[in-house]
């Protein structure tokens, strides 16, 4: 209804439909018509589809930085539980080797 407001024929908003859809000699404005709005439906559920994937892709990506940074601060801990065992046996074995007679 809006288009034929603003003058613009059916004809001239599905020339630039491929003659494919339209196949049948009897194919009228009703036709080209059904197939712009099949079309039209066509692109809003892709759209849809793709949105839908966009915010599980967003969630996915999510819970992946989560599980990465508990890796890392569980990484970190073990290197400082490494660093103060390492220190703790350096200063044993120097505390040793002072003690022992040259």
């Amino acid at each position: 209804p809006y288009l034929a407001e603003e003058g613009q024929p059916w004809g001239e908003l599905l020339g630039v439909l491929p003659p494919s859809l339209c196949a049948q000699a009897d194919c009228g404005p009703v036709h080209s018509r059904g197939a712009f709005l099949l079309l039209l439906a066509l692109l809003v559920l892709t759209c849809l589809a793709l949105a839908v994937l966009a915010v599980y892709l967003s969630v996915l990506q999510s819970e992946s930085l989560r599980v990465l940074a508990h890796t890392l601060r569980t990484q970190e801990e073990v290197l400082l539980k490494l660093r103060l065992a390492s220190l703790s046996q350096l200063r044993r074995l120097n505390s040793s080797e002072a003690r022992a007679p040259s």
